[in-house]
Order: C-alpha cells, then structure tokens, then sequence
C-alpha cells in the first residue's frame, strides 16, 4: 500500500466535498434568509498527480443567515476498485446578485476525510475552494454547476480539481 494510493483516496472524496454546489438561493422574488435547504451532488474529480478521474457523490445540509451568506455541512463519500472514502466537511458559501437566469457563487470549507485505499485507513483534514453558478427552477428547487479546487494535508499534500453537478430544495 502507498501513500500516493491513500493521497488519491483522500483528494477524490474532498473534491465532491468540500465547496461543491450544493445549495442554492432562490429566485428573486423569494428571499431565502431564514430557511434551510437539502442538497445532493455528483462529481468527476482529477488527480492533478497522476491525471486519474474518479466519480464521487454527496449530501448537504444548509442554513440561510441572509439572501447571500449560507453556512453547511456537507457528507460525502466515493467507492471505487480498492479505494472507500467518506468525509465530514462544514463550509461557508456567498451568493452574488442574480445575473440574468443565474446566480454565481464562491465557497469554502475545511474539514476531515477518512479513507480506505486496500486494508490502509488514513485520516487528514482538507481544504477546498470553490465557484460556480445556481440555476433557480423556481422558488424552491436549483440545479448548480462548478469548479472546485482541493488541497488535502496527507503526507506531502496533493491536489484536485472536481466538477460538481447538484440539486438542492429549500424549505
């Protein structure tokens, strides 16, 4: 077992994770301060080391403490051949001002991934980065789309990049 396999294991599972588009304002019309709003996502992630690319998919939860500024916790997890993951991450996502029929954001967590690469269990905190844009249906449900950048502390640290797809539901 290397450490290169746990590396890949870990930054798989915190390029869905952290900052992935997993909530959304609503349309204008309807301001979101004040509620609360379920998400799922899916993402492709590449191992900047290596040029592999992994599926991973997550759930999310968040709290709207104005029309711009949401706090979450997102749970996210990635199986593949030998390779298990699952990962813990709060984060803190800005909405920008609507823009013709979407809304960009920028976003931001750190938090903890534990991965399984063959019998080899590792724990290491993550940091992400995260922009994109929220699709509003209507007042309650969003698709959103991104890039986000992550970064984990294992050994010598290593790098990813994903591209998330997410639906979210306010309530």
């Amino acid at each position: 077992m290397t450490m290169k396999k746990i590396i890949i294991a870990i930054l798989l599972l915190s390029s869905t994770a952290v900052a992935g588009p997993k909530s959304s304002p609503a349309t204008v019309k309807e301001t979101v301060a004040g509620k609360h709003e379920l998400s799922g996502s899916t993402s492709a992630s590449l191992l900047r080391t290596g040029g592999k690319t992994f599926l991973g998919a997550g759930v999310g939860y968040g709290y709207y403490l104005t029309d711009s500024v949401k706090p979450g916790v997102d749970v996210d997890f990635v199986v593949g051949r030998h390779i298990s993951a699952l990962a813990l991450v709060p984060n803190l996502t800005y909405y920008a001002d609507k823009f013709k029929s979407v809304v960009p954001f920028v976003s931001g967590g750190f938090g903890v991934v534990t991965s399984k690469v063959y019998s080899v269990t590792n724990t290491t905190a993550v940091l992400g980065l995260g922009a994109g844009i929220k699709i509003p249906f209507n007042e309650r449900v969003s698709a959103s789309t991104g890039i986000v950048y992550s970064r984990s502390f294992a050994g010598k640290g290593s790098n990813s990049f994903a591209l998330p797809v997410g639906l979210s539901v306010l309530f």
